[in-house]
């Protein structure tokens, strides 16, 4: 694709940018995606390591199931179709404590530490787990930080509190003062994040930019 070809340029082949991609092709605009990483997908990301796929991300994906908020959203963007949903507990752990240990002994070691807790918890759920286990592999913030260089490895841009909680009312400001034709996608100007938020950001802001334009913002759903 030619420059002269491109109607919009998206900076960013995570969730909201493809998300952004996919619509804006929906409704005849030309795109262009660019991407620091040598991989798409940002935070929804995943790692081989021995022969294994070790998910990192898509457990975060709360109203996506069937009669919930997001669920038309995913069939529109055709990530959905024929798969099931499995809802898991999540834990959190400190940005600080892994960048201080980080490039020492101790990380690794850490690491080590964090998935024998783990296993010994699923042990107690799943008797005889533990002598099944053929490979472990710990993803700490550091890792995030390195695949998508999100602040601290975030996964959220901001975390709702008393202060950002009305933000999900008033919203972020998606354009800046003096750049024309400008739009911010993302976790970043979406409080709450996680995975279906920045997608639906993709989504709203092609509508948006449609209705600019004065165009029937379409979708459609691939079988």
């Amino acid at each position: 694709m030619t420059e002269s070809a491109t109607d919009m340029i998206i900076i960013g082949a995570g969730i909201a940018g493809l998300a952004a991609g996919c619509y804006a092709q929906m409704n005849g605009y030309r795109t262009k995606i660019f991407e620091l990483h040598n991989q798409p997908g940002g935070l929804c990301t995943a790692w081989q390591r021995r022969g294994y796929t070790f998910d990192g991300c898509i457990h975060y994906l709360f109203g996506s199931g069937p009669g919930q908020p997001f669920y038309q959203l995913w069939q529109e963007l055709g990530a959905i179709q024929g798969r099931q949903f499995v809802h898991h507990d999540q834990l959190t752990t400190p940005y600080q404590y892994w960048q201080r240990i980080y490039g020492r002994a101790i990380y690794n070691a850490e690491e080590i530490q964090e998935s024998g807790i783990l296993i010994d918890q699923l042990e107690q759920f799943y008797p005889g787990i533990k002598a099944d286990i053929e490979f472990v592999d710990v993803a700490t913030p550091l890792s995030y930080e390195r695949y998508t260089g999100n602040w601290q490895g975030s996964s959220c841009g901001w975390l709702l509190n008393k202060q950002t909680m009305p933000l999900l009312i008033t919203g972020l400001p998606k354009t800046l003062p003096g750049l024309h034709h400008f739009y911010q996608i993302g976790q970043w100007v979406e409080p709450g994040g996680s995975v279906p938020v920045v997608a639906m950001s993709g989504r709203n802001i092609i509508q948006q930019i449609c209705h600019e334009d004065r165009k029937t913002f379409m979708t459609t759903i691939p079988q």
